[in-house]
């Protein structure tokens, strides 16, 4: 029954991170963050872009902004959003 569990739990790693990996790519695919935050707010520099896609994990290189987007998911530390800013 141990090593049942065991494999489980040990098959449960992969398949997380599987899925999460997924879950990033649906929300890169479909989303451009200069284009959505222009659109909530028109008069944005440069440099306020800039900050909102640090902030926010949405970094041009795909592997880097997956592991900071995969580390703030599991730390809580989920991004504010644009319209609402909560």
């Amino acid at each position: 029954m141990f090593r049942y569990i065991l494999r489980r739990v040990a098959w449960s790693i992969p398949t997380l991170l599987i899925v999460t990996f997924l879950v990033y790519l649906a929300l890169r695919i479909g989303t451009d963050p200069v284009a959505s935050y222009k659109r909530v707010n028109p008069r944005a520099s440069r440099a306020k872009i800039a900050e909102y896609i640090d902030v926010n994990g949405l970094d041009p290189n795909f592997v880097k902004g997956y592991f900071k987007w995969l580390k703030n998911f599991v730390t809580g530390e989920w991004p504010r959003s644009i319209k609402g800013r909560r």
